[in-house]
Formats: structure tokens, sequence, C-alpha cells
């Protein structure tokens, strides 16, 4: 799963194709790889690495059958990347019955919802840790700075 990640960006577009349908195969097989949950991270990551919409419908289900919250964080930080304005809406509600981890990827994705995530972001301060302050605030340099897509 590393080494597919590692080298997906320089194959051309069939090969990154080829590569979506096996990961999605391994996927819909139940392969026994996906069962070790250091690969299932870098099977988010390497699916978040470009968008469809047979990826997004994994990562969806990745995310109600995980409970560890690493792996539930890159999949919000994925789903903000890729905009998908009505899962990061839904996500944003549960924001006080989840962790730290998810919590803080909540905050740095609701830069993705424009006018909605800083009316949320005005409104829900005052439950924050001062580390999250701190991620609230590089997140906004960040979004200045135009460089929040690298973050999943």
């Amino acid at each position: 799963m590393r080494a597919v990640r590692g080298l997906y960006m320089d194959l051309d577009e069939n090969g990154k194709a080829r590569t979506d349908n096996a990961l999605t195969d391994l996927y819909h097989s139940g392969s026994h790889l996906l069962a070790v949950e250091l690969n299932v991270s870098y099977f988010i990551q390497t699916l978040g690495l470009r968008h469809s919409d047979a990826k997004e419908k994994i990562l969806l289900a990745l995310f109600e059958q995980h409970s560890n919250p690493y792996l539930r964080r890159q999949i919000i930080l994925t789903m903000a990347k890729w905009q998908r304005h009505y899962w990061l809406t839904d996500v944003k509600k549960e924001f006080n019955r989840t962790t730290e981890w998810e919590r803080r990827a909540i905050i740095v994705s609701s830069y993705r919802l424009g006018d909605e995530g800083e009316h949320w972001r005005r409104h829900n301060k005052h439950l924050w840790s001062p580390a999250e302050k701190l991620i609230r605030d590089w997140a906004a340099d960040r979004t200045q700075a135009n460089k929040l897509d690298g973050i999943a």
C-alpha cells in the first residue's frame, strides 16, 4: 500500500485508472490486506489522491466501519480536500461526540465550507481547547495562503 501511494502520482492517466480499479476491487473483494489498520491508513491515503464516486463510496463505508480516530481523521481531511460539502456539513454536526483527532480535522475542514464554516467556527469556538484554537489559526493561515490542499 505504501509503495502504491508513493508511485501513484507518477503514473499516467491510464495507470491511475487501473490502480483505482485495483484498489476498489481490493475493497469490494474483502481482501485480507485491509484487515490491518496500517494498511487501511495507506489505502485511504492512496484513495484520496484522486476523486471518483466509487472511491468516495468506499471512504464513506470505511468511516462507518472503523472507530479508529486516526483513520476517521484521514477520511474527514480527504473529503474536505475533495470539497464534499454535503458530507462535511453532516460530520460537523457530530463535533461534540467525536475524538480529539476528528475534532481537529473538522475544524480544518470547516475552512472548505465558506460562509457556513465561518459561521460554525464563530459559534463553536467557545467549545475548543487551546490546541484546537491553534489548529484553527494554522488552518486560517493556510487558507489565506491558498495552501490548504496539501493537508490530506
